[in-house]
């Protein structure tokens, strides 16, 4: 579980798989040449949540009465509150790592993706799959219905909502197949 986001005992790991199928799915469907590397991106597109989770955990109410007074993104309040947020403690950990610089900027970015960046295709896919995910149910914690895909970022991608549903049901097939197969490896393990 992941203190302070109210997020259960693998929902964190449901929830980066879902995106990272979905960046797929919504590559293949713009036929965008998206870089191999945009499913580990998405997959480590929230790795600093777990790191911030605690210090949250201890200021939850102050929190959530600023987001409910202000309407702020939940992003917004970690960097208020912390000032840094768990896109920023990501990409600091992936460069500690050693990792290739467009996961950094795409874990980074994600919730920002704006920021005209080399890799610009990939973080805007990684952040439409992340919106989409997070409105469909997919690793909804305390911070899932803050976020909106970016008006800039959808029609950079060109993407319409009827694309969007497309790759929804598209994507909640394969993150069945992905559930079931995990579920199966950890019986035989």
């Amino acid at each position: 579980s992941v203190a302070g986001y109210g997020l259960d005992k693998g929902v964190l790991w449901e929830h980066s798989i879902a995106v990272a199928i979905t960046a797929e799915e919504i590559a293949k469907a713009i036929h965008v040449q998206a870089p191999d590397i945009t499913f580990t991106a998405a997959l480590l597109h929230d790795i600093g949540k777990p790191v911030l989770g605690s210090f949250i955990a201890d200021e939850i109410d102050g929190i959530e009465a600023r987001l409910q007074e202000l309407g702020d993104a939940f992003d917004e309040e970690e960097r208020a509150s912390f000032g840094i947020d768990h896109a920023e403690i990501g990409a600091l950990i992936l460069e500690k790592w050693g990792l290739p610089q467009v996961l950094v900027d795409v874990v980074r970015h994600h919730h920002r993706p704006g920021s005209g960046n080399v890799n610009q295709a990939t973080i805007d896919v990684v952040h439409v799959a992340d919106a989409l995910c997070l409105s469909g149910g997919f690793g909804t914690g305390r911070d899932g219905l803050q976020y909106r895909p970016s008006r800039d970022s959808l029609a950079r991608l060109n993407v319409t909502i009827h694309l969007l549903e497309s790759v929804a049901c598209e994507t909640i097939g394969r993150i069945a197949e992905a559930k079931k197969l995990f579920a199966e490896n950890m019986e035989g393990n």
